[in-house]
């Protein structure tokens, strides 16, 4: 079956979660999160959870050297930009060009499905709270959110240690 059947079958059949949050391919894993925060039934987390600590597995590439490969005379308007093309300093596996694409998407979407669900076991908790420390800022920012609908006072405690670091933009 082609990824975009799996993910449009996922989306509209929730019983395709449980083999879609297991997929090889991040997209279809990525639908899985998408279809647990639409369908917020508590009893999803325990995907959620499995999703999360197999994701923390994976290698993330965040920020690969890219370049224009052209641009018109005045880059300020989008319509005038050229394709990118991502320049690696190495050779890279179609498995790393993978993990490149997805870079901590298929977390956000677990995270913002927790938000959604608006429920974490202690589990799921720690799991959020370590994603606080991710190196993808964008799923930093999912964390802090989902906290805001799942969090406990441990978890002020640890949005309060974020505040202190200079790596934000304030």
């Amino acid at each position: 079956m082609e990824v975009y059947d799996l993910i449009e079958n996922t989306l509209n059949d929730y019983r395709q979660i449980k083999l879609a949050a297991r997929n090889e391919n991040w997209q279809v894993r990525y639908a899985a999160a998408i279809a647990i925060g639409l369908r917020k039934d508590i009893g999803d987390i325990y995907y959620l959870k499995d999703m999360l600590q197999n994701e923390h597995l994976l290698p993330l590439y965040t920020q690969p050297r890219a370049s224009f490969t052209g641009s018109g005379d005045d880059t300020s308007m989008a319509e005038k930009l050229m394709p990118l093309t991502v320049n690696f300093e190495r050779p890279v596996s179609p498995e790393e060009l993978a993990a490149w694409q997805c870079r901590g998407r298929v977390k956000q979407a677990c995270l913002y499905a927790a938000a959604a669900i608006a429920f974490a076991d202690d589990d799921l908790l720690q799991l959020i709270h370590d994603c606080l420390q991710d190196d993808d800022y964008s799923v930093k920012v999912a964390a802090i959110y989902a906290l805001g609908f799942t969090g406990n006072k441990q978890s002020l405690a640890k949005l309060k240690l974020l505040t202190a670091s200079s790596e934000w933009c304030t």
